[in-house]
């Protein structure tokens, strides 16, 4: 309720976002293929999950893995009176599908896409969240 209290006031503008995940470095045991998926809030209505199309295959003797794919996502960001967007937190997830055993989440990546706006971020990397290597990575662009 408190965010939508915060809305009141502000100017609602639509934006159409494009994340270009390069590369994963990530450490584990077992060859497993990754997958990034980007998923709007459990709370919105429709649940709109997005993922990239090719698996990866992460062997553990490389450690990385270069994925090259847009995720493309359209995403409501509101203005307030002094011209600063709130924020809007994105999450990727990485998931790694092992054969035979399914799909685990091995680690995320957040961010606050409205920081994005008016600067591009071009091929900045982040440290991986939840995840069982502490030295994950994953290059992104916005």
């Amino acid at each position: 309720m408190a965010k939508y209290i915060g809305r009141i006031g502000t100017k609602k503008q639509v934006f159409s976002y494009d994340v270009t995940v390069h590369w994963i470095q990530l450490a584990l045991t077992i060859p497993v293929r990754l997958n990034v998926i980007w998923k709007r809030s459990k709370w919105h209505l429709g649940k709109k999950r997005i993922e990239t199309k090719n698996q990866n295959a992460l062997s553990p003797s490389s450690g990385s893995v270069e994925v090259n794919e847009n995720l493309t996502m359209i995403n409501t960001l509101y203005m307030d009176k002094n011209g600063k967007f709130q924020r809007k937190k994105a999450v990727l997830t990485i998931q790694a599908i092992v054969e035979d055993k399914g799909r685990k989440k091995v680690g995320k990546v957040t961010f606050d896409i409205s920081q994005y706006r008016e600067k591009n971020l071009n091929e900045q990397i982040f440290s991986l969240e939840d995840c069982p290597d502490k030295k994950a990575k994953i290059c992104l662009s916005i």
